[in-house]
């Protein structure tokens, strides 16, 4: 059974690796995500790949282990609560204590395609306000690096929204 010692050097190499906090009350998810990467490592268990990274320094390792703990979903509009709350509350003021510029910049961390981004691009499209959204993931360069061509359009997102 991994010690908290164990769970917390985990943590530590998921938060160098992609800058995601994982609280430790999800300490769980690692014996679930990390399965596969101990028995491809022929490691046994999740104590032994810990000793294993703490007596050598294996870069490839740490990131596949940031990957397998990060979560790689991106869609439009994803958790809906979000952009509500970014619509209905915090969009009004934010235009209001920038009215003077019309211009506000956003930056929206560990999204894997953009669609996080350009969601949030559309939301304040929809508010005739000047803006920009950069996206990054986490493990990857910024989304506004890449191909248009690789961001589906949602499944609902008409060319006007």
């Amino acid at each position: 059974m991994p010690t908290e010692s164990d769970y917390r050097y985990l943590r530590q190499v998921v938060f160098s690796h992609s800058q995601n906090v994982l609280d430790p009350t999800r300490d769980s998810l690692f014996e679930i995500r990390l399965a596969r990467l101990v028995r491809t490592h022929s490691m046994g268990h999740i104590e032994g790949l810990v000793r294993y990274l703490r007596m050598r320094k294996d870069a490839a390792l740490e990131t596949a282990i940031a990957e397998a703990m990060t979560i790689d979903e991106t869609s439009f509009f994803r958790d809906r609560r979000p952009f509500e709350l970014l619509r209905t509350d915090l969009l009004p003021r934010l235009i209001e204590t920038r009215r003077a510029t019309r211009t506000l910049r956003f930056w929206t961390a560990a999204c894997s395609t953009g669609q996080e981004a350009l969601s949030l691009a559309i939301v304040l499209r929809e508010r005739t306000f000047r803006s920009s959204a950069t996206g990054t993931s986490a493990l990857n360069a910024p989304t506004s690096a890449r191909k248009p061509s690789s961001v589906p359009r949602p499944d609902g997102i008409t060319a006007s929204r």
